[in-house]
């Protein structure tokens, strides 16, 4: 008895201590724009303000309302507003995980309460960890506190009795990120016709936590009629004519999203092994959830990362928990796992997984060696706990295939180099090793062998998905500082106006200044990709005469902030390639759409508006602001072409519907040279020079041979090479630029002063 305290409470202690590591981790990131310009946002409501005066917002009004708590908590404490929001996050993280571990011990059996804690975790560290950049948005709130609900139906789908007042708490959680969109209704309206149709009755519906949450909405709708009316009137109409515009994406790129194969896959695993599957309740809420979320992506038709959120952080814990079943089943259908692992052999093929996996072992070693020990942690912890192995040596069985396996890798790195051969030999040194030491008869051991090259296929997507997110929101917040340090010394205590598409370069940025205020009532100019791109959609441009009037009413919105606000600095962005503006075509129709940056200078086009221009003579040019960073080339996730006596023209090289691409050839000179591109940045023409990142003058020498010549086919080992060689290279990108105009407040005053 005492032990099994002992082990419960230091398994809370792990939950607390993902959530430290979450936190740590939040430190090293800027909060998301998104959220932070919803704090500001209901800091600007509370203290009266309204959608058309103070806060021109596209979303709803619920996440204002839904924020309240945290702005409060900053005014009371007298803390940071970020801060303030983290801890308010936090907060409802931990409220979630305490529900669902009490609704776990009443879903799982005893026996199984292992399992029970495994799921736990995985909550756990999608929650805290898996989302990255985007902690605090509405789809990771919509993962956060659905997930009771989620839980409470698997165990009404088992006939179980919930506490009427627990069901009314986890109505108001679910209910308040519900109805922070229409779409994420989806997985509400889809549990609960298939709970209907289980029970046979629509009296099914008449439960406590359905009347919260249709009480919680009609509340929300009855100050939506009563406070909102601008918001109905003034903003949606704006919404309705060029938001989606300026950022909807075709079905097709949706689909390409990778989590959506992982989802189909997770579909395909859940049918494989119903026969098996003792929590058949539990699997059939988890995947109609699962369906809710991918509906609830698709349905918004924009590619922003955090939209697919909600339905990643859903299949990575289902995978875990389909994983963890398995491992403790008695009864395993080897030939079922078979399938499976070649099913995910073909997704990791179709999508050029793996070598976008070899990339990041060699890139980031720790972090794949890293994922590899939590995995088999996991499966001797599952094994041993359900008494399927003998209790050896931890060292034995964990740590010694990695740290040979470890060993292997970098002595013999010289060898392979970045080549597919290296990753695939270390691996399978690591499956096999930590197979062989397993104490477990040899049926069981190919069964653990299958199981293990399942889960390190799967989770490294999740491992890279993070390492991307990560490395380039640090790189954010690093870049972002010398901007921060601009405005705390020029514009301290003072209003600025930024004049951008993204949102970043306004919210969060000004949450870290001292003091420095933005004087505008928008979070950035969201309308302006629409309005600019409805010239270049032919189904929109019978708006001719609604563009130029909602244009104007932008243009007037910044205009009359300036005069009330009389913001110190004014800043426009100066991008080459601006955030959202660019237009897709398709050369032919089975091509796909090309994507193609539209030029476009702030100054100059809303100088064409009168009022704009005499506001503009009150501000005198100052500087330019300015910051690029190096953004490493990922070789293997590119589309490689070869062009023969003809040099790509830059059209060629455009992202390609998210395809990226990188072309060999010979330039006029003779050299060797590629073109590359990233997303939207300009096309780069790489010269290739022997010697240069490991390529001998023999190598060069031989490609050029075979580019000079009509038909001729570059071979594996030059091709690698140059990949090998652009893997060391970095293209330098567009951070910010900013043109930054100065009121001239003693030119006003001698001005005013004379009239």
């Amino acid at each position: 008895m005492h032990q099994a305290v002992i082990k419960r409470y230091a398994f809370y202690f792990f939950v607390f201590y993902l959530g430290a590591c979450g936190w740590i981790l939040q430190s090293h990131y800027l909060c998301n724009s998104d959220v932070s310009w919803f704090v500001e946002a209901s800091q600007r409501m509370l203290n009266g303000g309204t959608y058309s005066k103070d806060f021109f917002e596209n979303n709803p009004p619920w996440i204002l309302y839904f924020n309240i708590p945290a702005v409060l908590l900053g005014k009371i404490f007298g803390i940071n507003q970020i801060t303030a929001l983290k801890i308010y996050i936090f907060s409802l993280i931990f409220i979630s995980l305490g529900i669902a571990n009490y609704l776990l011990e009443r879903i799982f059996n005893h026996e199984d309460r292992i399992l029970a804690r495994l799921f736990l975790i995985s909550l756990a560290v999608t929650f805290f960890i898996f989302p990255i950049y985007e902690f605090g948005q509405r789809e990771h709130l919509l993962f956060v506190l659905s997930m009771p609900y989620i839980l409470m139906m698997a165990l009404r789908l088992q006939n179980v009795k919930i506490n009427t007042d627990l069901a009314v708490v986890i109505g108001v959680l679910s209910g308040s990120v519900f109805i922070l969109k229409p779409y994420f209704l989806a997985v509400l309206c889809l549990l609960e016709i298939y709970y209907a149709i289980t029970k046979k009755s629509l009296k099914a519906w008449w439960r406590p936590e359905i009347f919260t949450i249709a009480g919680l909405l009609i509340f929300y709708m009855s100050i939506v009629l009563i406070r909102h009316q601008d918001y109905l009137h003034v903003v949606i109409p704006h919404v309705i004519h060029w938001v989606y515009l300026g950022a909807t994406s075709s079905l097709s790129s949706l689909a390409e999203n990778i989590w959506v194969d992982w989802s189909f896959f997770v579909a395909l695993l859940y049918i494989a092994t119903y026969s098996i599957n003792r929590y058949k309740a539990l699997s059939a809420v988890l995947m109609i959830s699962l369906g809710g979320f991918l509906l609830s992506y698709f349905a918004q038709r924009t590619a922003y990362p955090y939209r697919i959120l909600p339905a990643a952080a859903l299949t990575l814990v289902i995978f875990m928990f389909f994983l963890g079943m398995y491992v403790t089943t008695a009864k395993k259908k080897l030939h079922v796992y078979c399938l499976m692992t070649l099913i995910l052999f073909l997704f990791c093929l179709l999508d050029g997984y793996f070598q976008a996996v070899s990339y990041y072992i060699h890139d980031t070693p720790a972090a794949f060696f890293t994922e590899i020990f939590v995995i088999f942690s996991m499966l001797v912890f599952l094994l041993r706990n359900y008494g399927l192995v003998s209790s050896g040596s931890y060292l034995k069985t964990v740590v010694i295939p990695i740290g040979i396996s470890y060993l292997f890798f970098m002595s013999s790195a010289s060898f392979f180099d970045l080549s597919m051969q290296h990753t695939i030999v270390t691996c399978s040194l690591l499956i096999l090793s930590f197979c062989i030491v397993v104490p477990i008869s040899l049926k069981e051991k190919m069964s653990l062998l299958l199981i293990t090259v399942l889960a390190i296929l799967f989770v490294s997507a999740p491992l890279i998905d993070s390492l991307v997110k990560s490395n380039f929101a640090k790189l954010t917040k690093k870049k972002i500082d010398g901007f921060i340090a601009y405005l705390n010394q020029n514009a301290r205590d003072q209003f600025v106006y930024i004049f951008s598409t993204s949102l970043i370069h306004s919210y969060p940025v000004l949450c870290y200044t001292i003091n420095t205020q933005s004087a505008s009532r928008l979070s950035g100019f969201w309308l302006l990709p629409g309005l600019i791109k409805q010239r270049y959609v032919p189904g929109y441009r019978n708006l001719d005469e609604q563009q130029v009037k909602d244009k104007n009413f932008m243009i007037e919105m910044a205009v009359e902030d300036i005069q009330s606000k009389k913001p110190k600095l004014l800043l426009f962005d100066d991008l080459t390639n601006k955030y959202m503006l660019y237009y897709g075509i398709r050369p032919n129709q089975s091509s796909n759409e090309q994507l193609i940056p539209i030029p476009y200078d702030f100054v100059t086009d809303f100088s064409k508006n009168e009022k704009f221009r005499n506001v503009l003579r009150n501000y005198r040019y100052l500087t330019t602001l300015k910051e690029d960073y190096a953004q490493k080339i990922e070789p293997f996730l590119y589309e490689f072409h070869v062009t023969y006596r003809r040099i790509p023209k830059d059209n060629e090289v455009l992202l390609d519907h998210g395809n990226k691409k990188l072309f060999l050839y010979l330039s006029r000179d003779g050299d060797l040279e590629i073109a590359i591109k990233e997303t939207m940045a300009t096309v780069a023409r790489l010269k290739i020079n022997a010697g240069q990142n490991g390529l001998s003058f023999q190598q060069i020498s031989t490609i050029k041979n075979t580019l000079s010549r009509p038909g001729a086919q570059l071979n594996k080992n030059d091709r690698e090479a140059i990949l090998t060689m652009l893997g060391k290279r970095t293209l330098q990108i567009q951070f910010y630029r900013f043109k930054v105009y100065e009121r001239n407040n003693v030119w006003l005053e001698n001005r005013d002063s004379k009239a």
